[in-house]
């Protein structure tokens, strides 16, 4: 989870207000939130987008149980994402060619420029130019060939430790100086299958991943693990969501992203997340229980001064 998340939550916050007090939360949301996704554009990556519709929209779904304007909400973000996937690759592919070493590189202004360049240019034409096809916003969802590629390579006894090396990323720095760099899995795959050095991640899914490391037998281990976890973590976000406890809407957000990952990612990206929701499930706690002794302890402060007012002795 990144500070534009915790941006995202905000407005999520803000969106549940709108829909339960209107009057001056409803006309914040619709001055801020427009100015907030337009600008979500420039980051060329459409999981960002697509999060910061849908966490507005459930949000404000908890307030007014309307499925019938969720619906209408959710059929324009699927809209939208697949408007914007030529966009999207145009734009990533236009800052690795002009000399970025990644797609984060490119400044606010080249990416008003590059962004300019692929709403004035028709459709066929950021298609054929880096577009990635007609249907390249599809892609998302069928990742049967890279799982075939990741499989059929197990299959030929070449495996892949990218779960021991997830290990590896849970020990901080701190405590192991010489830790040596470990790239992402996703760009080294892609190296692997297209015999290039561009700088592209490709996801398996877990299942894949965990094949690929230890065939069937891991397979059964990590779906175990992944069920145990959304088994637990689910009940606790379900009772937060009835509960409407929004302080602890990070750490819902921490499980969707986990479970989303299983569509495309791999085992270490889910399981990476972990720490970070047990850290902040602890912060949150310890917060609490700090408010709590200290409420108890103003109350017995409180009780203490007014005992000796209350029975005075003859």
């Amino acid at each position: 989870m990144t500070f534009g998340n915790l941006i995202d939550l905000g407005f999520a916050l803000i969106a549940y207000l709108a829909a339960t007090r209107r009057g001056r939360w409803m006309i914040l949301f619709w001055i801020l939130f427009p100015l907030h996704a337009s600008t979500l554009f420039l980051e060329f990556r459409k999981s960002t987008v697509v999060l910061a519709l849908l966490l507005p929209a459930f949000t404000a779904f908890l307030a007014h149980g309307d499925r019938k304007r969720l619906s209408a909400w959710l059929i324009a973000t699927l809209m939208i994402y697949s408007a914007m996937t030529p966009i999207a690759n145009y734009g990533r592919a236009e800052i690795v060619e002009r000399g970025g070493n990644n797609v984060y590189s490119a400044t606010f202004v080249e990416r008003l420029e590059i962004l300019h360049h692929a709403l004035t240019r028709d459709r066929e034409s950021i298609i054929k130019n880096r577009g990635g096809g007609e249907q390249a916003s599809w892609l998302r969802l069928d990742y049967s060939g890279p799982m075939a590629f990741a499989m059929n390579s197990y299959d030929r006894s070449y495996t892949n430790p990218t779960i021991k090396d997830g290990l590896w990323r849970l020990v901080p720095r701190a405590v192991w100086p010489d830790k040596p760099t470990i790239s992402g899995p996703g760009r080294d795959f892609y190296q692997l299958v297209s015999g290039t050095d561009r700088q592209a991640r490709v996801g398996i899914t877990y299942y894949a991943d965990a094949y690929w490391n230890g065939g069937w037998p891991m397979v059964v281990v990590v779906s175990c693990l992944i069920g145990l976890f959304f088994a637990i973590a689910s009940a606790y976000a379900l009772r937060w969501i009835r509960t409407k406890n929004f302080v602890m809407f990070p750490a819902i957000l921490l499980v969707a992203d986990f479970a989303l990952r299983g569509l495309n990612g791999w085992v270490q990206n889910g399981f990476a997340l972990i720490p970070y929701l047990l850290a902040y499930a602890l912060f949150i706690q310890t917060l609490r229980l700090f408010y709590i002794h200290k409420v108890k302890r103003n109350l017995a402060a409180d009780r203490l001064s007014v005992e000796p007012h209350a029975n005075p002795r003859p």
